[in-house]
């Protein structure tokens, strides 16, 4: 699948680039940069964002600040696709392995009012609505006052 947007910010890297990205519900957002190793992708290398400035993008990369990239579940990285955009850049986008985390993580960070149609979608296993949750408590990414809100999200989804 390619992105019209990436093509625009391909034509004026002037540098190759490769980003990983996640397609939620309402955005496109960088949460890694591709190379011998993943790399948290904030902030975005000064050439990256340089193009993007031209190119009148704003490029997300909420989530990268938000989560440590590199410590993310070895499974994350499960069903990359990669596109290429011109000489400079390449794009991977996350497959639903990687979905899974950032899907449930967003749903709890904006609470259960949340649209969860792209969650519903994902038709998680109950062994890996475990394996989200347990990256969860483990990263300990939420405080005591979302477990709440974590239990509504998986037991709707179970």
């Amino acid at each position: 699948m390619k992105f019209p947007e990436l093509e625009t910010l391909a034509k004026g890297l002037e540098k190759e680039a490769h980003l990983v990205v996640w397609q939620g519900v309402d955005r496109l957002e960088v949460v890694a940069l591709g190379g011998e190793i993943f790399e948290d992708a904030f902030p975005l290398p000064l050439h990256v964002q340089s193009a993007a400035a031209e190119a009148g993008m704003i490029l997300d990369t909420t989530t990268a600040a938000r989560l440590e990239i590199e410590k993310m579940p070895e499974d994350f990285w499960q069903g990359l696709e990669e596109t290429k955009y011109g000489e400079r850049l390449r794009v991977s986008v996350l497959g639903r392995a990687g979905r899974k985390y950032l899907e449930v993580y967003h749903a709890v960070s904006h609470g259960e009012g949340r649209p969860s149609g792209m969650l519903d979608e994902l038709a998680l296993t109950e062994e890996e609505l475990f394996k989200v949750a347990r990256w969860m408590r483990e990263r300990a990414l939420f405080d005591h006052r979302s477990g709440d809100v974590i239990m509504k999200i998986l037991a709707r989804l179970s």
